[in-house]
C-alpha cells in the first residue's frame, strides 16, 4: 500500500518536471523530448502513474486494483502539487496559448 503511494507520489513529481521542463524550453521539439524522457522515467522505474493504468482495469476489476488506482492517483495529486507549489517563472502566456489550442480543436 505505501509502496503503490510513494510510488505514485514520484511518478507525479517525475511529470510535473517534465512538464516544468516543457514549459521553459521555446523550442516544441526539444521540450517535448524532455517531457518524453520524463515519461520514460516513470516507464524505466517502473512508477504507478494514473494514466498509465487506468485503461487496464477494464479488464480486470477488482476492489484491490480500485483501491490501487485509488491511491496512485492520490500519489499523482500529491507529488504534482509538490511540484507547483515551488514558484518558478513559467510563462504564462504560454499555457494560456496551449489551453486555447486544445479548446480549438472542438472534438466531439
Amino acid at each position: 500500500m505505501m509502496r503503490i503511494l510513494s510510488s505514485g507520489i514520484l511518478a507525479g513529481i517525475c511529470v510535473s518536471i517534465g512538464g516544468c521542463i516543457y514549459l521553459n524550453i521555446s523550442n516544441n521539439i526539444i521540450a517535448a523530448i524532455f517531457f518524453s524522457i520524463a515519461l520514460l522515467m516513470v516507464c524505466y522505474l517502473e512508477l504507478h502513474l494514473y494514466t498509465g493504468k487506468i485503461g487496464f482495469i477494464i479488464n480486470n476489476h477488482n476492489k484491490k486494483d480500485l483501491a490501487d488506482l485509488s491511491l496512485m492517483l492520490i500519489g499523482n495529486v500529491i507529488g504534482t502539487v509538490c511540484i507547483g507549489l515551488i514558484p518558478l517563472n513559467i510563462d504564462s502566456q504560454k499555457i494560456e496559448t496551449m489551453i486555447n489550442n486544445k479548446i480549438a480543436l472542438n472534438i466531439p
